[in-house]
Parts: C-alpha cells; structure tokens; sequence
C-alpha cells in the first residue's frame, strides 16, 4: 500500500512482524482509516466541503497509495469547482 522506499520499518517484533511510524497529519487520518475498513461505499459521509481539506485528504490518500480513495477526492473537488452542491458517489 505504501508505496514510498524512503519508509522503512522502525523495527521489528519478536515474531517478525514489522513496526513503522508514519509522521503525517493526524486530522485526515480517520478519513484514510474509514476508507481502508470500509471502503468506497460510506466514504462520501465523511469527506469535508472545504476544498482545502479535500486537496489535504487527495494528498494522503496518494502518500498511501489509496488511489480509489484518491479518484473519490478528486471527483468531490471537481464537483465543488463546478459550482455543484450535492456530491455523487463514483461507480464502481
């Protein structure tokens, strides 16, 4: 999912398993979380208005690799630029 080489395990657990530490902004996690437990289907309920905080959430979402929730993004900022006040979710 994350794609990036500069990100690399902080270390290790005893049973192998790798822990990493992502230092990103906090206040559009539970976007990128909400999407990865559930998906596309209910994503549009907790997407902002602002544009700023949409192009904020576009720019996570391409950090992790989350290109659906990335095009989801882009699709509600196209809609705001158009001057649209209701937001269609993507098909499938």
């Amino acid at each position: 999912m994350i794609n990036h080489t500069d990100v690399s395990p902080m270390k290790t657990t005893p049973d192998g398993i790798a822990v990493y530490f992502l230092d990103r902004d906090p206040e559009f996690f539970p976007v990128v979380l909400h999407f990865l437990r559930d998906g596309p289907m209910n994503i549009q309920c907790h997407l902002p208005i602002d544009p700023v905080s949409l192009r904020k959430i576009h720019m996570e979402a391409i950090y992790y690799g989350l290109f659906k929730l990335s095009s989801i993004v882009a699709h509600r900022m196209c809609n705001f630029l158009m001057g649209s006040d209701t937001f269609s979710p993507l098909e499938e």
